[in-house]
């Protein structure tokens, strides 16, 4: 399983970009493949957030594989959405909302853990 850690808001950088790249490469060569949100990376699950972007909205990346690849693995740290004022309904895409513990546990499973 290859884990994939968002920490980074979308704007400031490539690395949300990159992240996804790996995502939609690993779970093409069906590779097991779960993402998580944490710290500023929740902000890359809000629709104004990834309007602002220049290129292609990677929400719409996001479920293509949710529903094309049946990918059902995208994690929210909940913990990140409160620090940051945020509601579970402001997300532009269905995830999971997990604890610091199930993000543990999440991580403790994997083969491989990549932080973006």
């Amino acid at each position: 399983m290859l884990t994939v850690i968002n920490t980074q808001a979308p704007l400031h950088s490539d690395s949300a970009r990159n992240a996804l790249d790996m995502i939609m490469m690993a779970v093409s060569l069906d590779q097991a493949v779960q993402v998580i949100f944490s710290h500023d990376g929740v902000y890359q699950l809000l629709a104004q957030q990834a309007s602002a972007l220049d290129n292609k909205n990677p929400l719409v990346k996001y479920r293509v594989l949710a529903d094309i690849f049946e990918m059902d693995s995208l994690y929210v740290l909940d913990s990140a959405l409160s620090e940051r004022h945020l509601a579970p309904e402001q997300l532009s895409i269905k995830a999971q909302l997990i604890s610091t513990e199930q993000m543990a546990e999440l991580i403790a499973h994997s083969d491989k853990v990549v932080r973006f």
